[in-house]
């Protein structure tokens, strides 16, 4: 797999963080919020829209190129391409999905489900790098601890805890970490479907 492909999934992976950061600083209120909005807080205010939207808009991107740069015939390869495929358009669709979640209970539930499809999809892939791809004893760990953060985020939707905000940040940060080593692991192979020893 290209350098370029590992290159990409980097860069999208700290312009997601970069940008949440940026609407952070600009609006802390809402990290205090006890609505569970959430990180979509910042997609329905006139000073955090814009580095929202491009917290979600160029990671797309970049994730979408990274997988058009993967030529590979190898079914590992293939499989991470669709991953981060699929991953791009549910970034897009979270996003899209978040400017008007607050006008009615109808586009309210359309964009949870968006955003509990993508919580779902990026811990099944998590898993499969984790355990398929990497092998590594730390993989796993960041695998807990996404699953944590997935564990935390249900209960905020069940009304027992209100930490969505704490929840989505663990199982982003958790996820992204293992997209990068993912790529880079893919990389190091150079395709080759071989295990690598658990460490």
């Amino acid at each position: 797999m290209h350098a370029s492909t590992t290159r990409d999934v980097v860069y999208s992976q700290c312009c997601l963080f970069f940008f949440w950061a940026v609407c952070i600083a600009l609006e802390p209120r809402f990290l205090f919020e006890r609505n569970e909005g959430g990180l979509s807080n910042f997609g329905v205010h006139a000073r955090t829209v814009v580095p929202y939207s491009l917290a979600f808009l160029l990671p797309a991107l970049l994730i979408a190129r990274a997988a058009l740069a993967i030529d590979e015939v190898d079914t590992t390869a293939r499989r991470f391409r669709r991953i981060l495929l699929a991953l791009a358009w549910l970034l897009l669709a979270v996003l899209v999905s978040t400017y008007c979640y607050k006008l009615n209970v109808e586009l309210r539930d359309l964009h949870i489900g968006v955003a509990i499809a993508m919580l779902c999809f990026e811990t099944a892939a998590s898993a499969w790098i984790a355990l398929a791809v990497t092998g590594r004893l730390v993989d796993r760990v960041l695998l807990g601890v996404q699953v944590a953060g997935l564990v935390i985020a249900a209960l905020t939707l069940v009304g027992v805890l209100h930490l969505l905000f704490l929840a989505q940040l663990v199982t982003s940060a958790a996820f992204g970490a293992l997209l990068v080593r993912g790529a880079l692991a893919l990389e190091h192979r150079g395709g080759s479907t071989a295990h690598v020893p658990a460490q």
